[in-house]
């Protein structure tokens, strides 16, 4: 299934995008799925590695919830398979 949409650009975006779905020979359609795509997978490992840094980063030390949430975040992880 695909769902149409509109969206705006710099004229110079569009220009850039024009040409590079031309030298691939894609559709610009293709073109713009396949770098969302490629964004949305770099925002998640982002986000991944964000969430391992505060389960195994530094000991928040002294708050006593924050440990806590500490401690949760560390066993939730490593009962992930990677």
């Amino acid at each position: 299934m695909t769902t149409k949409t509109a969206i705006s650009m710099p004229d110079e975006v569009y220009k850039s995008v024009n040409r590079c779905a031309k030298r691939l020979r894609i559709s610009r359609s293709e073109l713009v799925t396949r770098a969302l795509k490629r964004f949305l997978d770099d925002e998640q490992a982002i986000e991944v590695r964000e969430s391992y840094d505060r389960a195994f980063g530094p000991d928040p030390g002294g708050d006593d919830i924050e440990e806590l949430r500490h401690a949760a975040t560390r066993k939730a992880l490593l009962s992930i398979e990677w």
